[in-house]
C-alpha cells in the first residue's frame, strides 16, 4: 500500500482513575485525527479468476511468465502474489515428502524409465541424492568422462558414462 501524507495522528493514553475503588481501574483515551483522505482500500487477496489461471498453466508456465497475463483481466495483483501462489500450487508436482531428499527421491523413482536413481557409498555425516537421465547419458556412452563434484565441494568423483568409479577423493 502507499503511504500518504495525510497529516493524521494517532494517540492512545492510559491513567489510573482518580476515583478508583480498587486501585486497578483505568481510563482510556483514544485521539484519532484524519485530515486527508486516502484512495479507497481494496483486498489484496488473489481473485479466484487468477488462481484459476496459474493452476491451468501450472506445468509449463513460470510466475514471470503468467504475471502479464493476470495483471491484464486483475491489475492490482503483484508479481509477488503471482510468485507465492504458483510456488504453493506447484508443491503438488513435485513434493512428495516433509523433507527435500526424501522427497526428490521418491519423485526421480516415479520417473524410472528416464532417470537412474545411484546408490553410491556415503561418507558419515553426508547427505546425498545421485542421480542421472538415461536419454543424456545412452546419447554420451563411451563419448564422454564426466566429473562430479559434490555440492560442499569436498569429494570429487570421477565417473566414466557406464557408471564405473575410477577413484574417489576427498
Amino acid at each position: 500500500m502507499q503511504w500518504y501524507d495525510c497529516k493524521s495522528s494517532l494517540v492512545v493514553t492510559c491513567r489510573k482513575a482518580n476515583n478508583s475503588l480498587n486501585n486497578t481501574d483505568c481510563i482510556i483515551m483514544v485521539n484519532l485525527r484524519h485530515h486527508d483522505d486516502h484512495v479507497l482500500y481494496f483486498d489484496v487477496e488473489m481473485p479466484s479468476g487468477a488462481l484459476d489461471i496459474i493452476c491451468e498453466h501450472l506445468k509449463w508456465s513460470t510466475p514471470a511468465s503468467l504475471v502479464l497475463q493476470i495483471q491484464a483481466t486483475y491489475p492490482n495483483v503483484t508479481a509477488k502474489q503471482v510468485h507465492a501462489a504458483w510456488t504453493e500450487m506447484s508443491k503438488t508436482l513435485w513434493k512428495r515428502d516433509q523433507y527435500q531428499l526424501p522427497s526428490a527421491e521418491i519423485l526421480l523413482n516415479e520417473y524410472s524409465n528416464d532417470v537412474d536413481v545411484f546408490n553410491i557409498p556415503v561418507a558419515n555425516g553426508v547427505e546425498q541424492l545421485c542421480w542421472g537421465m538415461k536419454k543424456v547419458v545412452s546419447r554420451l556412452k563411451g563419448k564422454v568422462v564426466e566429473i562430479n563434484i559434490d555440492a560442499t565441494c569436498e569429494y570429487t568423483c570421477f565417473v566414466d558414462i557406464d557408471n564405473q568409479y575410477s577413484s574417489i577423493y576427498s
